[in-house]
């Protein structure tokens, strides 16, 4: 087969949902994990970042390689959909994969594939995957196709997972409200990698979404934000604690509903405080929905490390059942507990 021939089978061997819709989409990962398997993990051979979101994800994509590029590193892309030629969404410092690629890809594996029946965007995710480890790239930009928690792409472990934006998009499959959306998006937070989320809109069940998949998987969470919603937070809250202890703060300070970036340190910074991020929490502060001792229990037997800033809310019964057992189990281990004077 010649390259148009190759084209041509792919596109009617596989279906493509820029052509046909909703019956081009397949749900779950059965078939991606075994493309993944039988190319022996191509992904775990090179450094990924993750992107999703409604909007601007293409966009951040291709600013993130054009940044990584210029830095020095070997950069792979993974983009969709193309817009003229399909060597588009594949590409390694800018050059799309080659003809010749395409066609061996198709004509050496089509025996393995072709009883799967994998979509178009299982097959071209595979083949980007298997070409990056072969050209041997530092780090690819990946874009999911479409969500985020049953894409095939989701089977990296990024370096960073971004999430742009959420906007109604893809309603049959995603679901009908912005935070069933999210929650789809929301699928590409890995357990202990950092997430920077973008708009959000003044969508807080949005903004709840992400903060209870970020707690539940250890990851740092950044959200893009005003700078003047923080000052007015942190000294709101600064004012409160005068007017009702009599004491000014500590210049302590832990990042107001947790968002935490670059921005926010340094306008804490000018307003006094040291931020202080934890590096253990989970979802306590919902006093109708609380985990249970035995949740809280089992996560700190899971990520307790030394020098741990643990947070707990003193509202939560969970809390309150677990903590004897807690410190029990951590000083058995050799573990003692320091006010955060010492720690510095």
């Amino acid at each position: 087969m010649n390259y148009e021939e190759t084209l041509t089978y792919l596109y009617n061997s596989a279906p493509l949902f820029q052509q046909i819709g909703k019956d081009a989409y397949k749900e779950g990962l059965s078939n991606t994990l075994e493309l993944d398997a039988h190319f022996g993990h191509p992904h775990r051979k090179f450094k990924t970042i993750h992107v999703a979101g409604t909007n601007g994800k293409g966009s951040c994509s291709h600013t993130l390689a054009a940044i990584l590029q210029s830095a020095g590193y070997k950069v792979g892309l993974y983009t969709s959909p193309h817009l003229v030629d399909f060597r588009e969404r594949i590409r390694i410092n800018g050059n799309p994969i080659s003809k010749e690629e395409v066609i061996r890809f198709v004509q050496e594996e089509r025996n393995f594939f072709e009883p799967l029946h994998p979509s178009f965007f299982e097959l071209t995710t595979a083949m980007a995957f298997q070409y990056f480890a072969k050209e041997q790239i530092d780090i690819a930009v990946i874009e999911v196709g479409l969500g985020g928690r049953l894409d095939c792409t989701n089977i990296i472990t990024p370096e960073l997972s971004i999430i742009t934006n959420i906007s109604f998009d893809h309603m049959q499959f995603l679901g009908h409200t912005l935070a069933d959306i999210a929650k789809e998006k929301a699928g590409i937070i890995k357990p202990n990698t950092p997430v920077v989320i973008g708009e959000v809109n003044g969508h807080q069940e949005v903004k709840d979404v992400f903060m209870h998949k970020a707690l539940e998987t250890n990851s740092r969470i950044t959200f893009s934000e005003e700078k003047e919603e923080i000052i007015n937070e942190v000294t709101g809250c600064a004012d409160y604690m005068t007017e009702v202890t009599g004491y000014d703060m500590d210049p302590y300070l832990r990042p107001p509903m947790g968002e935490y970036s670059a921005r926010t340190l340094m306008i804490t910074k000018d307003l006094g405080f040291k931020t202080i991020f934890w590096s253990m929490a989970y979802m306590d502060f919902d006093v109708n929905n609380q985990p249970g001792a035995d949740y809280v229990i089992n996560h700190f037997n899971k990520y307790h490390h030394s020098g741990a800033i643990v947070l707990m809310h003193n509202v939560s019964s969970s809390n309150a059942e677990a903590l004897e057992t807690v410190i029990r189990n951590m000083k058995a281990e050799g573990y003692r507990f320091a006010s955060l004077n010492e720690l510095e």
